[in-house]
């Protein structure tokens, strides 16, 4: 994929963006940091035995996860820097849901421990790519779900956003807890 960025912004005049989907074992208490594990066990919904909340507490192993994997994104988002491409970065997406504060609408794990947590979580990512891995070629994108009064909430704030929007999913669809849900009309 990196490669692919890079020949569709400096030879075909493209304009790049991309999202980051953090999977993360679906038995996370069992899961041994460093073992390899089937994509099949993996998830980025809020069903992971996963504590979102340790994300960005030192020592944890959630945090032992997130550093590996933020080393690993730096990897490639630093190949693209080296090159002098610029990516519209939109990590962490729909973090809110459905329109909630503390996480119990929330769809992806980064979300389901409420705003307070996912805007660490948010700040702490910016931070390792930026400082400790002194990339500067992202433009930061986050998008939330709702527009509601509560997205506000979940705003990681100016010091760490270049753009802000939100998904769009006007169609009825079937939702993985088995409800029907949409269109969304907001």
């Amino acid at each position: 994929t990196t490669e692919r960025i890079i020949e569709w912004v400096t030879k075909r005049g493209g304009i790049a963006t991309a999202s980051w989907t953090l999977s993360i074992p679906k038995d996370f208490e069992n899961y041994k940091i460093g073992d390899k594990i089937n994509m099949i066990n993996t998830t980025y919904d809020t069903s992971s035995t996963f504590k979102t909340e340790n994300t960005v507490v030192k020592g944890t192993k959630e945090n032992d996860f997130w550093n590996i994997a933020i080393k690993a994104l730096a990897e490639q988002l630093l190949k693209l820097q080296e090159a002098n491409v610029p990516l519209i970065f939109r990590p962490l997406h729909e973090a809110e849901g459905n329109s909630n504060i503390d996480g119990t609408g929330a769809w992806h794990w980064w979300g389901k421990a409420g705003a307070k947590i996912y805007i660490n979580i948010w700040k702490y990512l910016y931070d390792k790519l930026t400082k400790e891995y002194d990339i500067h070629n992202l433009i930061w994108a986050q998008t939330l779900y709702a527009w509601s009064p509560n997205s506000a909430q979940w705003y990681a704030g100016d010091d760490y956003v270049d753009l802000i929007g939100y998904d769009k999913y006007n169609t009825v669809y079937y939702r993985h807890d088995g409800k029907k849900s949409g269109p969304n009309l907001d």
